[in-house]
Order: structure tokens, then sequence, then C-alpha cells
């Protein structure tokens, strides 16, 4: 038994039904065509039902539990798919959908099976949609469609007439023709009936060129505010301005004469002027080489500063290092001169001790006085102050 996903439609399928076809040959009778359960021609996965033996439809019957035909379920319900019922059905022999006894129909006739192919692929009366993008037009049959896309479809691809600029048609007749720069348009002013310009050149044309387009006059310097059309230029001027000329003429050599005599006047200044520009320029050129000189003698004497200064500090660099070994022999006499005294300060003590012993021994003759002595001259050695205090002392208790 055929399963389900082996009799799922195909989605590109065509869907009949035996009232709208018209065979070349009588159905024969034991040939039922008729899905009992979409009524449409059975074309897609014929399938017999083992129960009844009846004909559906692969996709129908593959939805169902039971037989539509005798109601049979379980194992007494089985679909198998028949070849042999698939071959008879798509070798029936029919014309065209698109017949319609006319000269404007179709007169293809062929199997069945191939009807959807032809009406996909050849039929010139099936309706097609137009390959441009953005065409919705319906009701376009085949044999229209490469008149339809060459000649009316608003879609197509198409070149300006008047430029290079590439579009479909609807946008460059609708939209691009109004800004179009080489778009032939008439005088705003209508100078030349029938005769067109560029648009980027009808802004030049009006400027230089149109006879009709009102200009000023020659002399609205000398007042005239009227603007005649540029055809009407001349003969404004010519007629209408000769007196105005007239006394402007007068006016002008009036004022030639006082410009030459200004002028006489000027020429006597320049003169003088250019005197005294000569005075000036000697006198800027003494001052440039009074300049120059300064300039030089102070290079001069910033050269022998600089000499000068170099010399003083070597002397005053000399001068240091003398003063350093001065110093240092200073340092080394003043040393030898403490240690001199020093040792005749010792002298002096051993001398003045010695001294101080004769006198008491031969004074006192007494021992205890000779310890006396001897304390003291230590005392005196180190606290030299004290031994006179104690020299006192002793004379004071004896």
């Amino acid at each position: 038994m055929a399963s389900n996903e082996e009799l799922q439609t195909d989605p590109t399928a065509l869907t009949l039904y035996k009232d709208d076809i018209e065979f070349k040959k009588e159905i024969p009778k034991d040939l039922n065509i008729d899905c009992s359960i979409c009524l449409a021609v059975i074309l897609d996965s014929p399938s017999q039902a083992s129960c009844c033996g009846q004909h559906f439809c692969g996709p129908c019957i593959g939805k169902v539990n039971a037989c539509p035909q005798c109601r049979a379920v379980g194992d007494k319900f089985k679909v198998f798919k028949d070849t042999d019922f698939e071959r008879r059905v798509g070798s029936l022999e029919v014309y065209c959908l698109m017949n319609w006894d006319s000269d404007d129909s179709c007169d293809w006739s062929g199997e069945l099976r191939h009807l959807q192919r032809h009406l996909d692929d050849s039929c010139p009366y099936v309706e097609v949609p137009c390959p441009n993008h953005g065409c919705n037009k319906s009701g376009l049959l085949r044999c229209d469609l490469k008149e339809h896309v060459k000649k009316y479809c608003p879609m197509r691809p198409y070149k300006c007439r008047h430029c290079d600029f590439r579009d479909t048609h609807k946008f460059v007749t609708e939209i691009h023709y109004d800004i179009c720069p080489l778009f032939p348009v008439c005088c705003p002013l209508n100078c030349s009936k029938g005769k067109t310009f560029p648009r980027n050149e009808i802004e030049d044309h009006i400027k230089r060129d149109c006879p009709l387009q009102p200009v000023e006059c020659t002399y609205s310097w000398l007042g005239c505010e009227e603007k005649p059309a540029r055809r009407d230029l001349n003969r404004h001027c010519s007629k209408q301005h000769k007196y105005i000329l007239s006394d402007v003429c007068k006016e002008l050599c009036h004022e030639s004469q006082k410009m030459a005599d200004g002028l006489n006047a000027n020429e006597t200044h320049l003169e003088h002027y250019k005197t005294e520009q000569g005075r000036v320029d000697e006198k800027v050129s003494q001052l440039e080489k009074k300049v120059t000189l300064l300039e030089q003698q102070l290079k001069t004497n910033e050269k022998s500063h600089n000499e000068r200064t170099r010399h003083l500090e070597q002397a005053v660099t000399e001068m240091n290092r003398e003063l350093q070994q001065k110093i240092r022999a200073l340092d080394r006499e003043r040393a030898n001169l403490q240690s001199s005294c020093n040792k005749l300060e010792l002298v002096l003590l051993v001398m003045f001790i010695v001294l101080v012993i004769l006198v008491l021994v031969i004074v006192l003759s007494n021992v205890f006085l000779l310890l006396i002595i001897v304390v003291a001259c230590f005392i005196y050695y180190y606290h030299k102050d004290l031994i006179f205090l104690l020299i006192l002392l002793h004379i004071y208790n004896s």
C-alpha cells in the first residue's frame, strides 16, 4: 500500500474538471476519471482502494482513514498507486482549454498528460504576468506578451530620447522629461512659433537673444526707466533720446574741460611731489648708510666686549685658584702655630709645676701639701682657672 508521503500533491499540478475539458473521443464507459472527494479529474498520483476498486487522487485519499466510497476501514481499506490507470487517463486525447471554435483560439490538441505543460509553456491564449517589475497589467495573453513588453509596458526599460538617462518608460516620460536638461521646450515668451530650445539653453536664450524679452534702455544711466523689447531697443533710443544726448554732450564737454584743467593742476602738484620724493629718498639713503655703519660698530663692540669678558673670566678663575692655594697654605701655618702653642703651654706648665713644687717643699716641707700640689697641677692642666682659686684658698688657710 502506498504511504501518505508518496501520495502528496504536486503544488504546481493543474486542477481540471471533466466538464471543462473537450475530449477528441468519447471516454470509455469503464473509465471513471472523476475523484469522488475533490470531484476533479484524477491526474495527481492516481490511487485505487483495495476494498471497492474505486480510484481517487493520491493527495485526497491520503487525508482520510476510511474509504469514501464504501466506508471500509482498517485492514480492509488499503490504497495503492495505480500506474495503469494513470497511463490510460493521461493518454486521453483532448483539445486546449483555450479552444473556443474561433480564429482567436488555440488549435492545440494532444494527450491529457501534456495539457498542463502546453498551458504553462506554449499556449498563446493563456493569461501570463508581465516580467517587468512593477507592471500589474491583468488579462495579458502570452501571444500579446512580446509586443506588450516591447511597446506598451509602462515599466519596460527605456532610454531618454534627448540624453543618456535610462529608467522605466513611465519614469522617463512622466518625471524625467520634466527635468531633462536637453528636453526641447518653447520660449516662454513665444518669440518664434514652433521653434524649440534645449531646456538648459532657454535661460541664455532669454537673457541674450529673445527679441521679446524686455531690456533696460541703453540710456538708463541718464534716467530713462522704460524697458522696451529687445527688438525695439534701437528704435526706442533713436527717437526719444536725441535731445537728451545733445544736452548730455554739452555737459560732457564742460566736464571734460574741467577735468583737463584739473589734470594740469595735478601734473604741477605731481612735479612738486616728485621733487620732494627725491629729497626724501636721499635722506632715507643717508639714514640707511648710518644704520649700516652703526650695525657694523655694534658688531665690533660686541666682539670686543665678548673678548674682554672672556679675559676677565679667565683672570677671575686664576685668582680663585691662587686664593684657594693661599687659604690652604694659611690653614697649614695655623695648624703649625697651634701645635707650637700647645707645646709651649706644656713646657710652661711643667716649669710652673716644678717651680711650685720646689717652693712648697722648701717652705713647708709637707708631704700632704705635695699631694695637693700634684692634684692642683692636674686640675690646672684641665681647668686652668681653678688653680688660682686653690692657691688662694691654701694661702688663706695658712
